[in-house]
């Protein structure tokens, strides 16, 4: 492995580990208010980016529909 090559691989790993710790350090989850569903609604809009893995969502909608 070339001096640059090895030079530039530890650049690329450092400067991942600084991008992950500081967007690790940044995540702020907060859940929003409840709405009840209307009787003219026919979905529900899902953001999975959001999601933490509570799968509320699920036993909501088990419980919304038997």
């Amino acid at each position: 492995m070339k001096p640059v090559d090895k030079k530039r691989r530890e650049f690329l790993k450092a400067t991942a580990l600084a991008t992950a710790s500081v967007a690790v350090g940044t995540v702020d989850v907060k859940a929003r208010e409840k709405v009840e569903p209307k009787d003219s609604w026919y979905g529900m809009l899902y953001d999975s980016t959001r999601c933490v893995g509570c799968k509320a969502c699920m036993s909501a909608c088990k419980e919304a529909n038997g």
